[in-house]
C-alpha cells in the first residue's frame, strides 16, 4: 500500500507543472457545465485569489463567440483574464465542455427565477469538489440541505462522511481546506 501512495504521488509530482510564483490568480476549470442565459466565467471555474478579485473575477461574463463550439477552452479563459486581472494568472484545465439551457417561454421564466434560486435540493445527488494547494477530488454525494449559490449545505458522502461545503452551481458543492 506505501509503495502504491509513494508511486502515485511521485506521479502527481511529474505531472504537475511546475507554477510561476508570480502567478497571484489561479484559475480551474471544471470538465462540464450547464449554462443558462447569461453565463460568466464562475460557472465554467473555480478560481483562487484574494477575495475582491475573486468575486469580480466569478462575475465575468463569458462571450458568445466562446461559447459557438460548444466548448470553453484555455485560450478563450485566458483571453478573456487579460483584460481584468493585471496580476499573473495560471489556468488549469484544458477546456470546458458546454450545453446551454435557455429557456423562451416566459412563464417559464417566472419559474425558474423560483426553481434556480435553488441549485442543491436536499436528497439530490451531488458532486464534492474538495481542493486544497491546487489538488482539486471530486467526490459523490447526496445533499442534506437546499442551497443557492454561495450557500453553505451539508453533504453526507458515500463513506458516510459528512462535510459542508458551499454550492457553486447546480449539483455541484465546493470544499477548500
Amino acid at each position: 500500500m506505501h509503495k502504491l501512495l509513494t508511486a502515485t504521488a511521485v506521479a502527481l509530482l511529474l505531472v504537475a507543472p511546475a507554477a510561476p510564483s508570480s502567478a497571484a490568480v489561479s484559475v480551474y476549470l471544471i470538465s462540464r457545465a450547464e449554462l443558462g442565459a447569461a453565463p460568466v466565467l464562475g460557472d465554467v471555474a473555480s478560481i483562487d485569489a484574494e477575495p475582491g478579485l475573486r468575486k469580480a473575477l466569478l462575475d465575468l461574463a463569458i462571450p458568445e463567440k466562446a461559447l459557438m463550439d460548444g466548448f470553453v477552452d484555455r485560450r478563450e479563459v485566458e483571453d478573456l483574464l487579460a483584460v481584468a486581472a493585471r496580476e499573473g494568472v495560471l489556468v488549469y484545465g484544458n477546456a470546458v465542455r458546454v450545453n446551454r439551457t435557455v429557456k423562451d417561454e416566459p412563464a417559464a421564466a417566472e419559474e425558474s427565477a423560483v426553481v434556480s434560486e435553488r441549485l442543491v435540493r436536499a436528497g439530490d445527488a451531488v458532486n464534492v469538489r474538495v481542493k486544497k494547494n491546487g489538488i482539486i477530488i471530486e467526490l459523490s454525494g447526496s445533499a442534506l440541505e437546499n442551497g443557492a449559490r454561495g450557500d453553505e449545505v451539508a453533504v453526507k458522502l458515500k463513506s458516510t462522511r459528512t462535510l459542508k461545503g458551499r454550492v457553486v452551481q447546480k449539483g455541484l458543492v465546493e470544499l477548500a481546506l
